[in-house]
């Protein structure tokens, strides 16, 4: 997942996916978490198990970062059939970066 500008990111696995972020959320003052989903709301995007990983590339970074995908709906289709994905980012204020640079988006 490419972050492009302030609020669009594009996916990198198998497939490229242009995603756009529908949310931010402090969760805690060093935890921010992010609703990301397609530029088409009624688009869903692929499935996932417990576990699964996205990669991110934050703006002005050259390399990237990976984040686990987060669900808390316990209904199947969240999982199966997700019209949105979640993840969740705390500050590390001693890192490389990529940590702020999530945390600076709005």
């Amino acid at each position: 997942m490419r972050l492009r500008g302030g609020r669009r990111v594009g996916l990198s696995a198998d497939s490229d996916l242009e995603l756009e972020v529908r949310s931010v959320r402090d969760e805690t003052p060093l935890i921010r978490s992010f609703v990301l989903g397609p530029l088409v709301p009624s688009e869903r995007l692929p499935g996932f198990e417990a576990g699964a990983h996205i990669r991110v590339w934050p703006p002005g970074l050259g390399e990237d970062r990976c984040y686990s995908l987060i669900e808390t709906d316990p209904e199947p289709a969240a999982w199966s059939e997700p019209g949105t994905w979640r993840i969740a980012v705390r500050l590390d204020e001693g890192g490389k970066g990529g940590s702020r640079a999530m945390h600076n988006l709005k």
